[in-house]
């Protein structure tokens, strides 16, 4: 499907009378889809549908000359094959799913990390920080567990990561391995 944004046309995952659908079932995103302008809604799909468009699927494209990254061959879920003759529901209703959240927070997906672990602490003059990074995801939870079982593992294969969610490009090791108990790195 396609959107067109004043004389730009925009191949897109859903179309923007999908969208609408998607958000009047919702009692989270109704009121951010009805207050936002026909363009905005337009823009946040365009911008859903080129982050999902940059995730590391599973399979290959359908035809090397198609817009998008799916339709696509060789894709199976939960140990079945998934058509290749269309767009899965979960990819287009992530794609709603994100569009929304960017037209509520655009920043919902400026970054790669949803978070931070700092703690400080001080007595007068003397202070001591301490940080260690939390896990995050690039997409909300909501989109992450529509689309978790699509995506390629680092090894080239679906992984399952820690609750229930498909992760990709993780080869489970952390910087942190070699730490101590009080937090301070050795020699590993």
């Amino acid at each position: 499907m396609s959107v067109t944004i004043g004389g730009d046309t925009f191949e897109v995952y859903g179309s923007a009378a999908g969208l609408a659908t998607y958000a009047n079932g919702s009692t989270l995103w109704y009121a951010t889809h009805a207050a936002a302008s026909v363009d905005a809604r337009a823009r946040a799909l365009v911008e859903a549908t080129r982050l999902l468009d940059r995730q590391r699927w599973q399979g290959a494209k359908v035809s090397d000359g198609q817009a998008l990254a799916w339709p696509r061959s060789g894709v199976t879920v939960d140990g079945a094959a998934v058509s290749e003759a269309s767009v899965p529901d979960a990819i287009v209703w992530a794609a709603y799913e994100l569009a929304l959240a960017v037209l509520a927070k655009p920043t919902t997906v400026a970054g790669t990390s949803t978070g931070s672990n700092v703690q400080s602490v001080g007595a007068g003059p003397t202070a001591v920080t301490f940080f260690a990074p939390t896990p995050g995801a690039r997409f909300p939870d909501r989109v992450q567990e529509l689309i978790g079982g699509y995506l390629y593992g680092a090894d080239g294969a679906a992984t399952l990561a820690p609750g229930g969610l498909y992760a990709t490009g993780t080869d489970g090791c952390s910087q942190f391995d070699g730490a101590d108990a009080y937090g301070l790195t050795g020699p590993t």
